[in-house]
């Protein structure tokens, strides 16, 4: 009998105890084993060791983090943790040691209008702040979260993470059949010498382990099932005497689609690559057993659930984005002053290590362009400043980019280059702030200029 996923629920009694039941209720309805610790004993140490313990015989932690710091042991882990908090610790630390393959960690944050439990006391002041704490660094951190504004946003989400659970299922039964073969295979070699082990070793990690895609098998279905459809649909227009050149467009068609199969190929071998993720392991799986159409009806039926995913994802990476920005701020403050004491160099320098460390912030793009074109280096002030054209978001960062890039062209005698980038820089700035605006008699006085100049 397949074994379940067994997944851990980490959350507060004091404001999630609904929240408790409902995922435990969901992990139920997608075939996993939730498991739970509401008795502790007194001591930290013994805590946190038996935890340990719990939580290592799962395959992945759901972490729901409220309003509430909740219990914690006592005398206090240092530094101070609360149950909770140190249940999300000791799940990432084997996240870190097993991989995202073999340990998943699932965090939802509740907002402030989340529908908690109501308390039945008021927490102290130090607790507020040390929950505080940890949800700002989960908020601000590197990991993915997610924000559920209901109990049944939560539920869905629970619900959806099916796919990945067999896929933690599918690892977890892997694992039992490597180490039975790894039993036999010692029994083996401890019976009939060291041959036994040496030999079968390698084969039963890989057909434990690694599942092989067979390209050239996944290819020819997919040819075929496209040669079908093209017979098929032949047939069709000559029954119904479509002239031949309905013929030729559905020939058209079929060779389109048949130079498209190497590419099919190449991105399954991709996707599969690395940490893949479990609907593209499945989608692959399908496509192999079952065809491509079975397959779109599979994606088809997680694409809603996908674009959730990445929609959140992006979220998360323009705050990790933002923070990386703030965080290199003090650098630009520091370019700054080194050029106020005249340390061109050591200003440059310094632009140049901020821009490789957020190679898409704007800003430090365009101030490393300004630095090389005030230092006249315009060949390398120009590749800064036409790679900003593509950075560009707001329509205020959209003219600044067009309107650099075209002082450095008529700063090199590109003036015919020069003009339309600086018409278009003026167009935006009119439609943005008028045409009384100081950015707009800027730019115009710019254009007059070069326009005198091309005389």
């Amino acid at each position: 009998m397949p074994t379940r996923p067994n997944v851990f629920i980490s959350a507060t009694s004091g404001d999630l105890r609904s929240v408790r039941g409902i995922v435990k209720e969901a992990l139920l309805t997608i075939g996993c084993h939730p498991v739970e610790q509401t008795n502790f004993p007194p001591d930290y140490r013994t805590v946190y060791d038996m935890l340990y313990g719990k939580i290592s015989d799962c395959q992945a932690l759901v972490h729901i983090v409220g309003l509430r710091y909740g219990a914690e042991p006592q005398p206090p882990h240092k530094p101070r943790r609360s149950y909770t908090q140190l249940e999300y610790d000791i799940a990432r630390d084997l996240q870190r040691k097993r991989g995202d393959k073999r340990f998943r960690v699932y965090v939802f944050v509740c907002a402030e209008g989340f529908p908690y439990d109501e308390a039945l006391d008021v927490e102290e002041a130090d607790k507020r702040e040390l929950q505080q704490q940890h949800r700002r660094a989960l908020l601000q951190g590197d990991f993915l979260y997610e924000t559920p504004a209901d109990y049944q946003a939560l539920k869905e989400r629970i619900q959806s993470l099916r796919e990945e659970t067999l896929g933690l299922q599918r690892q977890h039964q892997q694992r039992q059949r490597l180490a039975w073969g790894l039993a036999a295979v010692l029994s083996v070699g401890l019976v009939g010498g060291g041959y036994g082990l040496y030999h079968y070793l390698p084969i039963l990690t890989a057909k434990a382990v690694a599942h092989e895609l067979d390209a050239e098998a996944v290819a020819s279905r997919l040819r075929t099932e496209i040669n079908n459809r093209f017979d098929r649909d032949a047939a069709i227009a000559r029954e119904q005497q479509q002239n031949w050149q309905a013929i030729r467009e559905l020939e058209r068609n079929r060779d389109l689609a048949l130079a498209r199969v190497d590419d099919v190929i190449t991105t399954i071998k991709d996707g599969l690559a690395g940490n893949p993720d479990p609907i593209f392991i499945e989608a692959s799986r399908i496509i192999e057993k079952e065809g491509s159409d079975a397959a779109l009806a599979y994606l088809q039926s997680h694409q809603h659930d996908i674009l959730a995913k990445a929609d959140t994802a992006a979220l998360q990476a323009q705050a990790a984005e933002d923070k990386l920005h703030k965080t290199l701020k003090p650098l630009i403050l520091q370019a700054d002053l080194y050029e106020t004491s005249q340390q061109w160099e050591a200003a440059l320098t310094l632009l140049k290590q901020v821009a490789d460390k957020a190679p898409r912030w704007f800003e430090a793009r365009n101030r490393l362009g300004e630095m090389l074109y005030r230092l006249a280096r315009y060949p390398e002030a120009e590749t800064e400043w036409t790679a900003l054209q593509g950075l560009a978001q707001s329509d205020a960062e959209k003219a600044t980019a067009l309107n650099n890039l075209a002082q450095l062209l008529k700063a090199t005698n590109r003036l015919s280059e020069a003009e339309p980038l600086m018409r278009r820089a003026l167009a935006i700035y009119e439609a943005s702030y008028g045409k009384d605006h100081p950015n707009v008699a800027t730019a115009l006085n710019n254009l007059a200029q070069l326009l005198g100049n091309s005389q």
